[in-house]
């Protein structure tokens, strides 16, 4: 009986580690949008996200790639996203229901931006870089359920 319950003493706290480290993981997705002065609509999958594009002054938003992946605290992923653009996100922690994002966003292995964001559960972070004034890539982050 005794061997019973130090086998429970020791798989319970087991037990309770994987069921938090389930608790902190979290899908994220990442889009790399191409927008422009072009004349045409956008990509009909961008519409959820064009009210929050539109502090940007460009007509059209096409999407270039996007790739979703699963992380938990301190794991990290590489996403090839096209035309020479990767990204890097690794999850930092949580506060609440947000989650702290160190993000490094490359293009050709030249670094264009890395920050660290909070991610709110269905609040896209939304990211401009590599930009010219008749064209711009845009990079949305968003967390998926």
């Amino acid at each position: 009986m005794h061997l019973f319950k130090r086998m429970i003493f020791l798989i319970l706290p087991l037990g309770l580690m994987a069921w938090e480290g389930q608790a902190e993981e979290i899908r994220v997705r990442v889009r790399l949008i191409q927008a422009d002065q072009g004349r045409g609509s956008s990509d009909d999958v961008l519409t959820p996200l064009l009210p929050h594009l539109k502090n940007f002054p460009y007509k059209r938003y096409r999407e270039i790639g996007a790739r979703t992946a699963s992380l938990s605290v301190g794991k990290k992923q590489w996403m090839q996203l096209g035309d020479g653009h990767s990204m890097m996100i690794r999850m930092l922690g949580m506060e609440g229901e947000k989650a702290r994002l160190e993000v490094t966003w490359r293009r050709d292995g030249v670094d264009l931006a890395k920050i660290t964001v909070l991610s709110g559960p269905e609040a896209p972070f939304i990211l401009g870089g590599d930009q010219s004034k008749r064209s711009a890539m845009i990079a949305v982050i968003s967390r998926r359920s």
